[in-house]
């Protein structure tokens, strides 16, 4: 009896081996299915753990929508950044205001001439860009409260030609100011006065001027000296016997109607043919640095009522003497009195009034060619 049983069992574990081989392969053979077999598809993943607990707010943040229209002027979350450059992933001109920009109003209208810049930055005075309506200039780092035609540090434009000021040591005249008779015209762009300058020197000579060539040199830098433009051109009102007005003021006297005018702006002559026709509407009497002489000053000259050399011997050995008894003819710049004015014009005494020793001191008349 012993015997059946064990035989019994032994029967119920081959059966169950012969099962158990059916079903599970030996390990690491793939199942190769058969030739009308399908695949089965693949099992879903499982959910992915989350990696932050309850409570994180940092999760919730990442829920915008990347395509959805945030509005004009909204902030666009962090979560826009490249996050290989760390910068923003749309660029200026989209109308949404992104990290790094101060403002956004779309490209159709940031303008560097706008409140919004074209990099997306507020316009400010001294960027360098004229908001219009808002600032006059802008000259940036350049804006300066000191400087003349330049632009203040609060974007308005400083003292400058046209403003209907006159700007004592930057400006002859300004045309925006109110007319004055008797005035040079002035010129628009350059607040300068439309005519040839002249002036008689502040100071005095003897008659050993070095020659024409010299006292030319000495006009040319007292003109210099102040500033004057063309400088170089200013000739002296000399004759040494041979030299006349227009052989020497050869620009002027090719020419004709453009005025002559002294320092302060005052008209002497339409041209220099009138002014030898006519003498100077008023006494040349304004020195190179704009002050007055007072009267009974003498300049030297040698040329005539006329315009022609007054003398052939008269001039001081042709301006390079000042012997005692050589003489030159000298004209009176200014009457000394109002009831000499009559005379003083008629008789051209500005330019030939007396003869003097070489060894007296007078000025120089000095004329811009």
């Amino acid at each position: 009896m012993r015997d059946f049983i064990r035989r019994v069992q032994f029967s119920f574990w081959l059966v169950v081996s012969a099962c158990q081989a059916e079903t599970d392969p030996p390990a690491g053979a793939p199942d190769q299915g058969g030739p009308n077999d399908t695949p089965s598809p693949p099992l879903p993943s499982p959910d992915p753990v989350p990696t932050t607990g309850p409570g994180d707010e940092s999760s919730s943040s990442t829920s915008t929508s990347s395509t959805g229209d945030l509005g004009p002027g909204t902030t666009r979350s962090t979560d826009s950044l490249d996050s290989s450059t760390g910068l923003p992933s749309v660029s200026c001109g989209d109308g949404i205001v992104d990290p790094g920009e101060q403002c956004d109003d779309s490209y159709q209208h940031n303008s560097n001439g706008a409140g919004c810049t074209e990099t997306c930055l507020l316009a400010a005075c001294g960027d360098g860009l004229v908001w219009a309506g808002m600032e006059q200039c802008d000259l940036g780092a350049d804006n300066n409260d000191e400087n003349y035609s330049g632009c203040q540090e609060s974007c308005l434009w400083g003292p400058r030609c046209g403003d209907g000021l006159l700007q004592q040591g930057d400006e002859e005249c300004d045309a925006s100011a109110p007319p004055i008779d008797g005035l040079a015209a002035c010129e628009p762009d350059t607040c300068k006065f439309a005519a040839r300058l002249a002036f008689v020197t502040t100071a005095q000579f003897t008659g050993a001027l070095g020659g024409l060539a010299l006292a030319d040199t000495t006009c040319i830098a007292a003109a210099a000296a102040v500033g004057l433009d063309s400088a170089s051109s200013f000739r002296a009102w000399l004759s040494d016997g041979v030299a006349t007005p227009q052989s020497r003021l050869k620009q002027a006297a090719a020419d004709p109607g453009y005025p002559y005018a002294r320092r302060d702006g005052q008209l002497l002559a339409l041209d220099l043919a009138d002014l030898i026709a006519h003498g100077p509407k008023l006494p040349l009497d304004v020195t190179e640095t704009g002050e007055i002489l007072p009267a009974k000053h003498f300049a030297w000259t040698n040329i005539g009522a006329d315009g022609a050399p007054f003398s052939a011997v008269n001039h001081c050995k042709e301006w390079t003497s000042k012997n005692l008894g050589v003489t030159a003819r000298v004209g009176k710049i200014s009457p000394a009195s109002l009831a000499e004015i009559p005379d003083w014009k008629a008789a051209r005494r500005w330019t030939s009034d007396t003869l003097t020793s070489c060894n007296s001191k007078a000025h120089l008349y000095c004329f811009e060619d």
